[in-house]
């Protein structure tokens, strides 16, 4: 049951980073665009 839980905390926070990291590209080429 600890294992499972590790394993989806560690998907969870790796989905987590992309999400943030694609969020913050699109906001930054809206900038660019609108600048």
């Amino acid at each position: 049951m600890i294992t499972v839980h590790i394993l989806v905390s560690r998907l969870f926070l790796k989905w987590g980073f992309n999400s943030y990291k694609s969020v913050k590209e699109e906001l930054t080429n809206e900038i660019k665009a609108t600048s």
